[in-house]
């Protein structure tokens, strides 16, 4: 991709930006252990949202109240988490009180979120790895299970600076 490369760590997609005059470079630190080796799509699709309006003033409000009231998030978004036979927890999505989540993003009822920026969401303590990387990112890559294909959603996320002024409705 232009100024970027995606990198598949075992089915989980992260985009690593290269590093471009007069921009910070994001600082990429491989781990291995994040990759839940139990999904093998048998093909992707990627779906470039980086600079779609409408998905970017989503996201930012999202992150918005994620910073300053994470609650206000709950019910956004059904989530269900399932466990394998194995134990392993896997995460599907679907529709919650707030619509715009699958008409704006390529969301589609049962998906099932393996991975975000290459860190699988069944790895141990990994979500607190991923808020903790919210800051640093300027983009973000989902990895969804859609029936055994892997979906690749890369999106844009607005720096701290940014979401200064915005207000969640």
């Amino acid at each position: 991709m232009a100024d970027s490369i995606l990198l598949d760590s075992c089915g989980a997609y992260r985009l690593l930006s290269l590093p471009l005059a007069g921009r910070d470079s994001e600082r990429f630190e491989y781990r291995s252990e994040l990759a839940n080796y139990d999904f093998a799509a048998r093909d992707s699709l990627l779906i470039d949202l980086r600079e779609d309006d409408d998905a970017r003033a989503l996201i930012a409000e999202y992150l918005q109240r994620l910073y300053e009231s994470p609650l206000s998030l709950r019910g956004s978004l059904d989530v269900q988490r399932r466990k394998t036979p194995a134990g392993r927890r896997h995460y599907y999505l679907y529709r919650g009180d707030d619509p715009r989540l699958f008409s704006e993003l390529p969301l589609k009822e049962g998906d099932r979120l393996h991975a975000v920026n290459g860190m699988a969401l069944a790895a141990p303590d990994v979500l607190n790895d991923l808020y903790d990387q919210l800051d640093d990112s300027r983009e973000m890559t989902l990895t969804l299970d859609r029936d055994g294909r892997a979906l690749v959603v890369l999106l844009s996320l607005p720096s701290r600076e940014q979401l200064v002024g915005l207000s969640p409705p």
